[in-house]
């Protein structure tokens, strides 16, 4: 791929410099080039394996999918400089946040960042260098970039963290491991790093590295929880915390003046949900039953583990109350972000029963919500919903498209090919309707 003009350069980070390069069809990208800013201080040795492992992270990140992760259009990793070309962010993460401060609104692509984070994490992978700066939007979507220390490796990054420019543009986002036993880390350590930026977007004070962090209100508890000293205090898994800052950050669009003594008395009960018997479910079922324009405020609270408490305790109750939930999620719209907390949710309830009423239920929420929303991580789901599963329940959810006429139809059809999937992806029964 030929290079006829460099631009300019973008930035230079510590294991490259990337620069803007218009390439021999009109068209430009951004190169980087290796260039580690300890360069010259480095014997032959440590040059050369700082070197091999820069083409390593290039390979490891060509093989990751574009939704989450830049992608690498070409590199020439045989070079006496080895570089990659990718495409041209639209903008940093730095500046959304920046720019959501001025426009007093949260900033967009929270739930995006997560999945990016969730998708490494369950590969095995850790970032341990999550930062706004490595936070792209490309194609409408925030993507992961700067793979430099996906990795671990003692000697190069000892060398590596006590480089000016590193400290500047890492340090007060690396986790307290991070510092002192780099290559034992864990997947908490790029929790940390979020509730780091967090704290950038929600206090914004200076701070001291590796230090637990926090806010005012409800969101300074989310951003202690990512940011203790101690790993097993903070969150679990990406999931949780998805669960937990996504919905925080939807309900705050609730009005309070909505909120009466009783549904108030009900989202407290929900709190202690663990102390519930079928008479208490049997009693917040009929509540349910009876009140209308108010339901989508106790609904906000409902979670995976109430809908997983809830179901031990009587399944036909339990039934009607899911039967309820999924017709709200069908019926209503919601954020982006909350979109992600409500697929785990119908997925949860998907994967706890057999009765083919609620699955199929659950399979046309989700169409409906990923297609109504436009919103790629749902629609993954609907996939899988949809695929490996029964002839019966494949039966099931293809009468009830046909019921629903074209426009469930399209829901279907939708979701596979905004995701770059055929139909003939879903279980052939399903598949023959749509077709």
């Amino acid at each position: 791929m030929e290079i006829v003009n460099v631009i300019r350069e973008i930035h230079q980070g510590g294991f490259g410099v990337i620069h803007e390069v218009e390439l021999k069809d009109g068209s430009r990208v951004a190169r980087k080039t290796f260039n580690p800013i300890m360069k010259e201080k480095m014997n032959i040795k440590t040059l050369s394996e700082f070197k091999r492992r820069f083409s390593r992270e290039v390979k490891i990140q060509e093989k990751l999918p574009s939704d989450f992760f830049i992608e690498i259009l070409y590199s020439s990793l045989d070079s006496e400089d080895p570089w990659f070309l990718m495409p041209i962010a639209e903008k940093v993460f730095t500046e959304e946040i920046s720019q959501s401060k001025l426009k007093r609104r949260y900033p967009e692509g929270l739930a995006d960042i997560l999945n990016c984070l969730e998708h490494l994490h369950d590969r095995g992978y850790i970032h341990r260098d999550l930062k706004p700066g490595n936070i792209l939007l490309h194609d409408g979507k925030w993507k992961l970039a700067d793979l430099g220390l996906i990795t671990s490796d003692a000697e190069m990054t000892s060398s590596f963290a006590t480089a000016e420019g590193f400290h500047a543009g890492s340090l007060l986002y690396m986790a307290p491991e991070q510092h002192t036993h780099f290559n034992g880390v864990t997947h908490h350590a790029d929790i940390y790093s979020f509730g780091a930026i967090l704290h950038d977007i929600f206090n914004g004070t200076r701070r001291v590295p590796y230090k637990k962090l926090s806010a005012n209100g409800s969101i300074g508890v989310i951003i202690e929880k990512c940011t203790e000293e101690d790993i097993h205090r903070r969150f679990n898994d990406v999931s949780t915390l998805r669960n937990v800052l996504l919905s925080y950050l939807s309900k705050t669009e609730i009005t309070n003046k909505d909120i009466t003594e009783e549904i108030s008395k009900w989202i407290d009960d929900l709190k202690v949900v663990e102390t519930w018997d079928s008479n208490k479910l049997d009693s917040f079922v009929i509540y349910l039953d009876h009140i209308e324009g108010s339901k989508e405020i106790i609904f906000y609270e409902i979670s995976s583990y109430i809908i997983e408490l809830l179901f031990k305790i009587d399944f036909y109750l339990w039934k009607r109350f899911v039967l309820m939930y999924l017709e709200w999620i069908y019926s209503s719209r919601f954020n982006f972000d909350y979109c992600d907390v409500l697929i785990g949710h119908v997925s949860k309830i998907f994967v706890l029963t057999d009765d083919l009423e609620i699955k199929s239920n659950a399979a046309l929420t989700a169409a409906e919500l990923g297609r109504s929303h436009n919103r790629w991580y749902v629609m993954n789901f609907v996939l899988k919903m949809c695929s490996s599963i029964s002839d019966n329940l494949a039966d099931r959810i293809a009468i009830e498209i046909h019921v629903g006429g074209d426009s469930v139809k399209n829901n279907f059809i939708a979701c596979a090919e905004r995701i770059n999937t055929n139909i003939d992806k879903y279980h052939k029964k399903i598949y023959e309707v749509l077709n």
